[in-house]
């Protein structure tokens, strides 16, 4: 009977320290899960980027480096180290700003009703008029409410410009308001003004885009010409490129998140501690 009793305790004692154990597991488990998250959102990133392909490639320039120049050995190591780090921050800072424009250029590009190449070719073209992306972004939407309200009788004051100046109101095949054409509309009705300043800022801040008068000085041939120099030196990023851009982008929010939730566990499971400290 005492045996048994014995016997009894101790798979007792077991089931309790087994279910310690478990409990003990769990708590690592939940804890070390935000860094699991991590990695795995590391390693999607860095796939998606090539950082993989181009690590290998800089490991084996090194390796070459190293064979060519042996009479200088003592200097290799703090030299591959400093590029080492300036190359992976200046890639992956090339990365992350591919990632978010790729994302950015195609939900500015939605709500402009603009397609996304002859957006990034306008923006290029106002770079090169030496004016900024911003410039034609802000611009381009202006000049479409205005047309919209004009045509539609909320804005008087630009549907006289547009009866004087012959300029009406295009869609997209989606629908929306033409806002290239007739930013290219209203460039020469401010060219047919021959010079006077005045009245071409008159026009041009009519319809929201006195922002990129100096382009628009230059006529609808001159913007074109602008354009098609901006898609010709590589500035227009492709279909395929963005979609890449943004799954890219999207890679590095999820990194975010996981670096957030380790911070909070880390947060959580230490602040019981200091707690008790203080």
């Amino acid at each position: 009977m005492a045996a048994a009793s014995t016997f009894s305790v101790t798979i007792s004692a077991v089931d309790k320290a087994t279910a310690s154990i478990r409990k003990i597991k769990a708590s690592i488990a939940t804890a070390t899960k935000p860094a699991t998250d991590l990695k795995a959102s590391f390693a999607s990133l860095s796939k998606e980027a090539g950082l993989d392909r181009v690590a290998k490639g800089m490991k084996s320039i090194g390796n070459a480096a190293q064979s060519a120049a042996r009479h200088v050995a003592s200097m290799v190591p703090a030299l591959a180290s400093v590029a080492g780090i300036a190359s992976a921050a200046g890639i992956a800072a090339l990365a992350t700003e591919f990632g978010r424009a790729g994302a950015e250029i195609k939900r500015t590009s939605a709500v402009l009703g603009v397609s996304t190449g002859d957006l990034q070719a306008y923006r290029g073209a106002a770079k090169l008029a030496g004016l900024s992306a911003e410039d034609m972004t802000g611009s381009l939407k202006s000049l479409g409410t205005t047309i919209e309200d004009a045509t539609f009788g909320r804005n008087q004051d630009a549907l006289v410009m547009m009866h004087k100046f012959g300029i009406s109101l295009h869609k997209t095949k989606d629908g929306a308001v033409d806002a290239t054409r007739a930013l290219r509309d209203v460039s020469n009705a401010i060219v047919a003004q021959k010079g006077n300043v005045q009245a071409q800022s008159l026009i041009a801040r009519a319809f929201g885009v006195e922002a990129l008068l100096p382009m628009l000085q230059k006529g609808g041939v001159g913007i074109d010409e602008l354009v098609d120099k901006a898609r010709k030196l590589g500035l227009v990023l492709s279909g395929e490129q963005l979609d890449k851009g943004e799954r890219f982008n999207q890679n590095l929010l999820k990194l975010e998140a996981s670096a957030t939730r380790l911070k909070n566990s880390f947060g959580e499971s230490m602040a019981p501690a200091v707690e008790r400290v203080i």
